[in-house]
């Protein structure tokens, strides 16, 4: 009799410790913090909503997904925080540019001094999501505030040019706003043909505008050209 009443008393504690596990299982397969606590959708395993209507963070039972609605989502946003922690969905915008010169020569004159270069234009652009190049002009307006890698490279050859000079030296430069130079390469030389390149990273502010130039002297006819070049900027932080 004393066995059978002990095995009624393990078998119901055992019964009583199953539901209450099976409740427990229940009652936490989905959590929900917030406004509306007792209502959660039912594909979500966690929902933290906030007071201002459709505004919740959840994660979907199923693949685990994370979803944040804060009245700033949209498609093709990235979510980023401000200087305090604070995260917002913001749009992504690339800045930047490429012009390209394929053999397309541009005869320039020989420099009189190291402040005389000559803007190389551009017969076509790469890309230019911002519309912001010119390769008419060969200007870049920078469409917004930030910091940015800048280069440019083009071949000098002047196989073609009157009486074929040899090049004394050559440079290319970067300029900002016609005034400021930003980056620069300068070779001392004599050849018919050569090349340079010359990038930088530099703080550029909305509306400064970008050009890239070409400055020789040459042995005679006081001419020489530029062959190929190619010239981008992009931005890499704020």
């Amino acid at each position: 009799m004393k066995t059978n009443q002990l095995l009624y008393k393990t078998m119901g504690g055992m019964m009583i410790a199953a539901a209450m596990l099976l409740g427990a299982s229940s009652a936490f397969a989905q959590v929900k913090i917030g406004t509306n606590p007792t209502t959660i959708d039912p594909a979500n395993n966690l929902e933290i909503e906030a007071s201002t209507a459709g505004r919740k963070t959840s994660v979907d039972k199923v693949t685990g997904q994370v979803t944040i609605k804060d009245g700033t989502e949209g498609d093709g946003k990235v979510l980023t925080s401000d200087a305090t922690g604070g995260a917002s969905w913001k749009n992504v915008s690339l800045k930047a540019f490429a012009g390209a010169k394929t053999n397309v020569r541009q005869n320039m004159p020989q420099s009189v001094g190291p402040s005389i270069m000559t803007p190389i234009v551009f017969q076509s652009e790469i890309t230019d999501p911002t519309n912001s190049f010119d390769p008419a002009t060969g200007a870049f307006t920078v469409p917004a505030t930030g910091l940015y890698q800048v280069f440019g490279s083009t071949q000098f050859d002047n196989n073609e040019v009157p009486g074929i000079p040899v090049f004394y030296s050559a440079c290319l430069q970067i300029y900002v706003n016609a005034s400021s130079v930003v980056a620069q390469s300068c070779s001392q030389m004599n050849v018919v043909t050569t090349s340079s390149s010359a990038s930088n990273i530099v703080m550029l502010n909305a509306g400064d505008v970008l050009t890239m130039r070409a400055g020789a002297q040459v042995a005679s006819g006081g001419t020489f050209a530029a062959v190929v070049s190619s010239f981008y900027a992009y931005k890499i932080a704020d």
